[in-house]
């Protein structure tokens, strides 16, 4: 075979695996009434056209009545029961009403109270309806449905990705290789700024915690720890993490996100918050709870006008992993924009799976990690790339007597952090209405990075840019999602 028809062959197939690629998702069609499916078909087509549509979920029909994220959509094969079922139709219709309440909110000028009614009203009817058909043996076809992911199969086709990843794969190598060197070899600079959370709640002891997530359990027949909000608020502030940041600018220091104008994005120091999500993963014949921890800087300061990854707006996710009985499993962590995801095992048992072959190896730490449900995390960062480099613990008796070992610093001169609900992100006040941080594809466009115009053949829609929940893509080699159902389950194993 000569050389130009290996370069036919490679373009067919790319078209080829292009046309499954895009014709691999339907949206499922609902039985509603006509009246009801004209009210919603033309909310969908106001939402889009005035560019409030919220990414952070994934609609699974054209009247936005039902959506999942990749947690929900991977409980699909244990629908065995009705209960089952109809404990998910509601749970993915209540993801919608958030959705459809958010873009209701970002919409200028506002719709009228009555078409918002209606709107409400022909939802509500049409989940009613889907109940009833569930109940009659008639379900949606959920199988086929997935949530897209963050790759696009085009750019790895026309970027070579086969070869080029193989110029990606040891810089990547050779970046962990000096995390790993770096990680717990140094108590934090004297240009140190202490953050904690702004909490007057008592410390939750085991027990107790244990029982709330066992009652949580139950009160599902997917067994999904769903907490009340005053219950997840409790557990959120007992697992909230401190920070300890090397501060040499004011870059470094974090922020409550806001809009100075509808074109530009501040972060007001003046106010410190961490923004708090719950989420899920499947592991070890489980679901268990996941605690995310969001802080935002106002950049990443460059270091020179070709610094790849530089540029406006920062951040990291800080996750907890909790057991059955409360215990922390693992911590995880990324950048807002889903970049250099490291894993922090808690529970010794935990195991990384072998390598595979052109895979992008996971960065893991297992020195000196706090136990995190008796102590409080403090997580060192870096000033400028705000980089993790290690974690202090800080017991919850010493730190309501503020005296133990660790540097008064951390109790006497922290700055307190105030929890924030992170869906507070995809509607904010600018200028007497409101507007989402994210635009409609989850993307934050003011944070693009160079680096975008170098990794283009991994796949990854502007490599560098922040990015809303949902769409951290985490590996440039291989396929990963920070947000995937069985993340964990797919990385480790116990021994």
């Amino acid at each position: 075979m000569s050389a130009r028809q290996r370069w036919q062959h490679l373009w067919l197939l790319g078209v080829i695996l292009l046309v499954l690629n895009a014709c691999a998702h339907q949206p499922l069609v609902l039985s509603v009434s006509e009246s009801c499916a004209q009210t919603l078909s033309e909310w969908q087509a106001t939402r889009k056209t005035l560019g409030v549509s919220d990414a952070q979920v994934h609609n699974l029909d054209d009247l936005g009545v039902f959506a999942v994220n990749r947690f929900l959509i991977g409980l699909v094969p244990k629908l065995d029961t009705l209960g089952a079922k109809e404990f998910w139709l509601r749970e993915s219709w209540h993801l919608a009403q958030e959705q459809r309440r958010i873009e209701l909110a970002n919409l200028w000028p506002a719709l009228p109270g009555k078409e918002r009614q209606a709107i409400e009203r022909c939802a509500k009817q049409t989940l009613n309806e889907q109940l009833a058909l569930a109940a009659q043996g008639v379900g949606l076809d959920l199988a086929s449905q997935k949530v897209p992911d963050d790759y696009h199969l085009w750019r790895r086709i026309f970027g070579l990705y086969p070869l080029t990843r193989l110029f990606v794969l040891p810089p990547l190598r050779a970046e962990q290789s000096l995390s790993r060197a770096q990680f717990q070899r140094a108590l934090p600079p004297s240009s140190t700024r202490w953050y904690r959370p702004s909490l007057t709640e008592q410390r939750l002891n085991p027990a107790k915690i244990s029982s709330l997530l066992q009652v949580a359990r139950a009160s599902n027949p997917l067994g999904l720890p769903v907490l009340d909000a005053a219950v997840l608020q409790t557990l959120m502030e007992h697992y909230a993490p401190g920070w300890a940041i090397d501060t040499r600018s004011a870059s470094d220091q974090p922020g409550r996100v806001n809009w100075q104008t509808p074109n530009r994005i501040n972060i007001d120091q003046q106010q410190p918050v961490m923004y708090t999500l719950a989420s899920y993963t499947h592991f070890q014949n489980e679901i268990l709870l996941q605690l995310n921890y969001f802080i935002w800087f106002s950049e990443r300061p460059k270091s020179g006008k070709l610094d790849l990854y530089g540029g406006q707006l920062d951040g990291l996710i800080w996750r907890v992993t909790l057991r059955a009985n409360g215990e922390v499993l693992a911590y995880d962590s990324i950048h807002q924009c889903g970049c250099f995801h490291q894993f922090f095992p808690v529970d010794k048992r935990l195991k990384i799976k072998p390598d595979t072959a052109f895979q992008e190896p996971l960065l893991v730490h297992n020195k000196d990690i706090p136990d995190g449900l008796r102590e409080r995390v403090i997580i060192q960062l870096t000033h400028s790339t705000h980089s993790v480099v290690g974690l202090q613990s800080q017991s919850f008796r010493a730190a309501q007597t503020d005296s133990d070992s660790r540097p008064a610093s951390v109790h006497e001169s922290s700055v307190p952090l105030v929890l924030h609900d992170y869906n507070e992100l995809r509607s904010l006040s600018v200028d007497g209405r409101r507007q989402s941080l994210f635009a409609d594809d989850g993307l934050i466009p003011v944070s693009r990075r160079l680096e975008r115009w170098l990794l283009w053949p991994m796949g990854i829609e502007s490599a560098g840019a922040m990015r809303q929940w949902g769409h951290h893509a985490t590996a440039f080699v291989g396929r990963r999602h920070f947000d995937e159902a069985d993340l964990l389950e797919s990385l480790f194993y116990y021994r």
